[in-house]
C-alpha cells in the first residue's frame, strides 16, 4: 500500500512507537519499510504487461 504512510501502517498495527515497529518489521524481512517499500515499487515498475 504506498499510499499508506509507514507510521499509519504501524498505527493500524498497534504499534505505539515507531523504533519498535522498523526493528520488528527489520527482524522479520530482514530490511527496513523504507527499504522493503522501494524495493516493492521497483519489482512493479520493471512488471510487463503481455499484448492482448
Amino acid at each position: 500500500f504506498p499510499e499508506l504512510s509507514i507510521q499509519y501502517i504501524a498505527n493500524l498495527l498497534c504499534y505505539t512507537s515507531m523504533n519498535t515497529f522498523y526493528r520488528e518489521f527489520k527482524k522479520y524481512k530482514g530490511m527496513t519499510p523504507d527499504e522493503y517499500r522501494k524495493k516493492e515499487i521497483s519489482q512493479q515498475d520493471t512488471f510487463i504487461m503481455p499484448n492482448q
